[in-house]
């Protein structure tokens, strides 16, 4: 495909720049004709509108503030290589490049951190940004600016911010994004100059989608109106440390040191797990002092007419009960699904938060591989948008010196200096999300004057936030916060009324003007992240890796690493609270007892972290990081239950046993692996059902002889997969309170508060779900495999009972409701994909569309399609190795994929290789827009060069920046 070659707009360069080719001349008419010829804005735009922001990539062009020249290579892929003399000269370069490429989705992230997107969007936004400004990550990120970098990160991120402010100084409207054109239209919003503020935020949003089980908090806390906690616990397994490996095998924390050693032998269980269920604090202060909460505890129903046992939900403590049907348990239920539906409404641009999302990566020593030095894989599952959250780059110094550190490369997010992932000329690192536990939720007592803490009542800390509306008048907003964080609930209209009328136990606070919702969270606390992805960049060996760790404070993620001496290893970093005795953060705390507060956080010197296993090699995708009941701190109740991480493992073993040897063409082999674990359990199962009826049984003999992969052409996966989508629904989502079934799905359901004996004379209510499609129960992530397991061989276990109205039974056991869910998945495709099962495909149904976050998303119907592509047929699957999710629940679209993909060759690291998402640039109808997106579709990846020698070689365009 040819090079990004276009013209500068103001850019007065000293050389002649190459001509844009003919492609992209061609789709640059093709394009104005299609808006000239009255779809749309024709009338304003023409061809230069479409080619104004496509960069100059090759000639010169004067940079202020540089002390010498920088080169700016980019290969046939349009991925630029930077060299320069003196770190700020590279990190100013960096700056002006990624401006170039990707400003409009800089400047959308850095509007979103600080809660001011309706300065660009107008009144739509106004809810968003006010529950944005509460939480207050732009504060936090300048506070951590002020307070906590180190004097060189603020010199780097200067350096950057210069950079970027030196492309807007030439560059508006049109000329920085097509999107500026568009949004023209609307109001005359013109951007501000950047601030290193401004990348340190963007962490913020990191850490945000990447926050661990607040939701799951929630969900458990809703659940309570139709489960008992018994029920509950069933619906959130243990992890299954015996079968599905945790990332560190062994080790233990040594007491008088309180340091970890992977080779130590573990001596006892959690010291916060003692006396806990899985479904929330023994003594959390959420169970009504008067024991309220009984009930049948034995149906569990489903269906049309949704019967569960109430259970029979007693306790002590100092809050109301979350077992309870009382009015007071129906306003806390009702003010944690307003939090829950505001926080949909932040853009996720991670991905949907919940069990599925997470990334895989894993290393392999040089004793099991082809070249005798580690391989190291990384593909983080993130949502696909258009364009790809990451951005490739190399960061090099022409000679390693005091004034110049770094040689290195990988995966950059646009508006931050740096490089997040990959390596430099001495060590490799890979990321995944680990899952630690570091938000909670607390239900504060308030009323207008204060809130109540320690039975006294405490004056709120308040802040007055002005959001500017483009096109309207401004908004102002108090921020209430109280010693546990800030008041969320505050930006809820609902919320308000929540509790007004609510009786309550007899040893919980009084009612007065209600409960309030208060968030803690670990970034909201200043940190040292940024420094970390600096010492990262330029770490020589394992001792310098840990130490980059250590300020990894959030979010915390898994750290893989591997070094060209050939060793490999693992570090668990991050900010980890200790709770108080009797929490352990699986459901929202009383914040007035002073028990429920966190109590420091776990030593950085006690998180697990191992290097050069016996094993020789190390895998993380999102598993537990060591057997939870074998660590004297709790990290999380929430893992991922290790359907992905244990099959990489099993892959492994398959290539190293009797000596076998992993190359690099395996690494990419594997991440491509789609088996499906939940078919290995269940088809055996489907295939030992009768089915009578000659439509389903044509379909049900695709699993016959199925090898349970899941390629895009497959029948077999695409009914399967239908199959298992209605069996989950069946068994567990029409039983689920409305707050977690997908909007607008209706039930005649029994009233959540009736608690008498199921008969025929219970009147159902009408039910509409409220929750996000991409957000929904049940998901059908792993944690849904190890439910199905814990009931499977139990054909008579009252999940699989469903009821065709209250009191009628319409399922009475395990092959029933399998029978039932195989004729409606063939129902269903039928109606999706016509009724040959021949014409039938997995790829037809788990379709990706990339979608630009803005105007992709919301705009008009020729913007959208002007921004956004697709879709792709994709196979893969959800918690397979090659994780194109779904969300089981509200359908077949992919939800989230391996957003990226490498391999890391320490031997010769310019045979690595990678792949992107989509492109380097953010710029509808440049060459370089989509151009990775079909060769990552079919698990490709292209050649990555990293010495100067290399990408000299790969390079098709340069372009010299002069002082």
């Amino acid at each position: 495909m040819p090079a990004n070659k276009s013209a500068p707009a103001p850019d007065k360069a000293a050389k002649k720049p190459k001509k844009k080719g003919r492609r992209g001349r061609l789709v640059a008419i093709t394009v104005v004709l299609l808006l000239v010829a009255g779809i749309g804005y024709g009338a304003f735009w023409g061809v230069s509108t479409v080619r104004a922001s496509y960069p100059q990539t090759t000639g010169s062009l004067k940079l202020a503030g540089l002390t010498a020249p920088v080169d700016v290579s980019r290969d046939g892929n349009g991925i630029p290589q930077i060299y320069a003399d003196t770190d700020e000269d590279l990190f100013r370069a960096q700056g002006f490049v990624q401006a170039q490429d990707r400003f409009w989705e800089m400047d959308v992230r850095r509007h979103m951190t600080a809660g001011r997107l309706s300065e660009m969007f107008g009144q739509s936004q106004v809810d968003t940004d006010a529950f944005l400004r509460t939480l207050g990550w732009h504060d936090v990120a300048q506070r951590e600016y002020d307070t906590k970098l180190s004097p060189e990160t603020k010199k780097y991120l200067q350096a950057y911010s210069d950079g970027v402010n030196a492309y807007l100084k030439d560059h508006e409207g049109s000329a920085l994004s097509l999107e500026y054109a568009a949004l023209g239209f609307q109001n005359d919003y013109k951007p501000h100059k950047w601030t290193p503020v401004d990348s340190v935020a963007w962490l913020k949003a990191m850490a945000w989608d990447l926050r661990g089980n607040m939701q799951d908090e929630i969900d458990r806390a809703l659940m309570t109106s139709r489960f008992s906690p018994t029920q509950i616990d069933q619906l959130y397994p243990k992890y299954p440390a015996k079968r599905n490996r945790p990332i560190v095998e062994g080790g233990a924390v040594d007491p008088a040191t309180k340091e970890f050693d992977a080779k130590a032998t573990p001596s006892g269980g959690s010291q916060n797990n003692s006396g806990q269920s899985n479904s929330g604090q023994s003594n959390s202060g959420l169970n009504s002092g008067t024991g309220t909460g009984t009930g049948s505890g034995t149906g569990t129903g489903g269906g049309a007419g949704t019967r569960t046992g109430q259970g029979t939900g007693t306790g002590t403590g100092t809050g109301t009960s979350l077992h309870s049907a009382s009015s007071a348990t129906q306003g806390v239920k009702s003010q944690l699904a307003s939090v829950s539906k505001s926080l949909e409404q932040i853009p996720a641009l991670l991905g949907p938060n919940g069990n599925g999302i997470g990334s895989n990566s894993w290393v392999v020593s040089g004793a099991h591989t082809t070249t005798g030095k580690p391989l190291l894989a990384n593909d983080p599952h993130l949502a696909p948008q258009m364009p790809s959250l990451w951005y490739q780059m190399g960061l090099h110094c022409r000679t390693t010196s005091a004034k110049c550190n770094y040689d290195v490369s990988g995966y950059t997010f646009s508006g931050m200096p740096g490089v997040v992932i990959g390596h430099n000329q001495d060590i490799s690192w890979g990321m995944t999300n680990l899952g630690a536990d570091v938000t909670d939720l607390y239900l504060e007592k308030i009323n207008a004057n204060g809130y109540l803490s320690k039975d006294k009542l405490q004056p709120y800390k308040t802040r007055k936030e002005t959001i500017k509306v483009a096109g309207g008048a401004d908004r102002e907003i108090t921020v209430r916060s109280t010693d546990n964080g800030p008041l969320i609930s505050d930006r809820d209209d609902e919320m308000s009324r929540v509790g007004k009328q609510a009786p309550v136990g007899n040893a919980a606070p009084d009612r007065g003007d209600g409960y309030g919702v208060s968030l803690r969270w670990t970034a909201l606390e200043p940190g040292k992240s940024m420094d970390a992805v600096f010492e990262l960049n330029r770490a020589k060996n394992w001792t310098d890796f840990r130490k980059a760790a250590a300020d990894f404070e959030v979010p915390s993620q898994n750290l893989i690493y591997a070094d060209t001496k050939g060793n490999i290893g693992y570090q668990a970093p991050g900010r980890i609270p200790i709770r108080g005795k009797g929490y352990d953060g699986t459901l929202p705390a009383p914040g007035w007892d002073p028990k429920a507060r966190w109590d420091g956080y776990v030593p950085q010197k006690a998180l697990p972290n191992e290097y050069n296993p016996a094993r020789g090699y190390i895998v993380t995708a999102n598993q537990a990081v060591v057997d939870p009941d074998k660590y004297p701190y709790l990290l999380t109740k929430d893992w991922g239950y290790g359907a992905r991480s244990q099959r990489i493992n099993d892959l492994i073993q398959s290539k190293i046993k009797d000596g076998g040897k992993v190359s690099t063409d395996d690494m990419q082999t594997m991440q491509m692996d789609n088996s499906s674990e939940i078919a290995k359990l269940l088809t055996p199962y489907l295939l030992k059902i009768n089915v009578d009826d000659a439509y389903v049984r044509e379909a049900q003999k695709l699993l016959e002889g199925w090898d349970y992969t899941q390629e895009p052409d497959s029948a077999a996966a695409a009914y399967f997969n239908a199959v298992w989508r209605n069996t989950l629904k069946l068994a567990f989502g029409n039983k689920m309170p409305k707050e977690l079934r997908v909007e607008g799905q209706c039930l005649n359901v029994r009233a959540a508060d009736d608690t008498g004996p199921a008969d025929d004379q219970d009147r159902p209510v009408r039910e509409c779900g409220e929750r996000a499609p991409d957000q929904a129960q049940p998901d059908g992530g792993d944690r849904w495999y190890e439910v199905v397991r814990s009931i499977i061989e139990d054909p008579k276990n009252d999940w699989w009972k469903t009821e065709s109205r209250p009191g009628r039974v319409q399922d009475a056991n395990r092959d029933q409701l399998l029978g039932h869910a195989m004729r409606d998945a063939r129902y269903e495709l039928t109606s999706k994909l016509g009724k040959n099962v021949d014409n039938w495909s997995w790829g037809r149904l788990h379709q990706m569309f990339l979608k630009n976050q803005t105007l992709g998303t919301s705009g008009p119907g020729i913007l959208q399609g002007l921004f956004n592509r697709g879709p792709w047929n994709l196979g893969g699957g959800e918690a397979a190795v090659d994780a194109t999710g779904w969300n089981a629940a509200g359908g077949y679209g992919v939800t989230w994929v391996p957003s990226m993909r490498m391999v890391v060759n320490l031997a010769d690291l310019d045979k690595s290789r990678w792949i992107n998402l989509t492109g380097a640039s953010g710029h509808a109808y440049s060459s370089h827009y989509y151009d990775q997106t079909d060769k990552w579709a079919k698990g490709e990846l292209l050649p990555w060069a990293f010495s100067q020698k290399a990408v000299k070689a790969a390079a098709k365009d340069t372009l010299t920046l002069s002082p």
